[in-house]
């Protein structure tokens, strides 16, 4: 990008007045499908946390945005900052002239100066490689749900899956007006000292919704006696758990 393009950008946190332009930004440059479920995430991405977005204007107008997550990170016994980025996005008529790269180069920049100790993206390595970021593994463990042959039989998804008998509990629906304070305890006593958690203050006085959840089979919760032992949250877009904390002394709520 030459010197005198330079000059014309600004770039800046955002505000809530800017959300709209973001979400634009995001939806054109990722050509998002309108009304799609991704569609609807981002807008209210845009609308709710516009101010922890990174902006680059060309001209007064908004080119380039990036989304910088403060999150705090265990390791061991220590506690670190994390910048997690995401949703870079550049308008396409800007894509290719080098403001896509202005952007990471003050997103690092920004993360520097407010004392961010490590950064984490997913995205192209060849590309964010520039700006000091290095491939690493993902450590995953997939379940696969799906009939398993043995033999000449066909063991179905709900037989490889039975819970084991004799369990003293029961899997119901997670209830945010009974379970919410009990799920953050179990996430204290699961991730206490575990690197690579993210780090959640308790209040176990926190204020609990009067209206009771509508049951939904991707959050349950593994109860025995009255007590939550164990909570699981999956997403439905690729299948995938997005949370299980459980009490370590009650192993077979896992």
């Amino acid at each position: 990008m030459g010197t005198e393009n330079m000059q014309k950008l600004n770039l800046r946190s955002g505000v809530a007045d800017d959300a709209e332009a973001i979400f634009e930004v995001m939806e054109k440059a990722f050509r998002v499908e309108k009304n799609s479920d991704r569609w609807h995430s981002w807008y209210n991405l845009a609308v709710r946390d516009a101010q922890r977005f990174r902006v680059l204007e060309v001209d007064g107008r908004i080119a380039g945005v990036a989304l910088i997550t403060h999150e705090r990170l265990c390791v061991g016994s220590c506690e670190i900052i994390k910048g997690d980025v995401g949703e870079v996005s550049v308008l396409p008529e800007f894509q290719g002239k080098g403001y896509g790269s202005a952007l990471m180069r003050d997103v690092v920049q920004w993360m520097r100066d407010n004392d961010y100790d490590i950064s984490r993206l997913g995205g192209y390595s060849i590309f964010y490689r520039r700006f000091g970021y290095v491939p690493f593994p993902r450590r995953l463990v997939e379940f696969p749900i799906e009939p398993a042959n043995a033999g000449a039989n066909i063991i179905s998804v709900e037989e490889r899956f039975r819970p084991p008998e004799g369990l003293p509990g029961k899997v119901r629906p997670y209830d945010a007006s009974r379970d919410a304070v009990r799920r953050d305890e179990l996430y204290q006593m699961f991730n206490k000292g575990r690197s690579g958690s993210i780090v959640r203050d308790f209040n176990p006085n926190a204020k609990l919704p009067k209206k009771p959840s509508t049951p939904n089979p991707l959050r349950i919760v593994y109860e025995t006696d009255g007590i939550v032992e164990g909570y699981l949250s999956a997403g439905d877009d690729e299948r995938s758990i997005g949370e299980v904390t459980f009490n370590p002394s009650c192993p077979d709520a896992f």
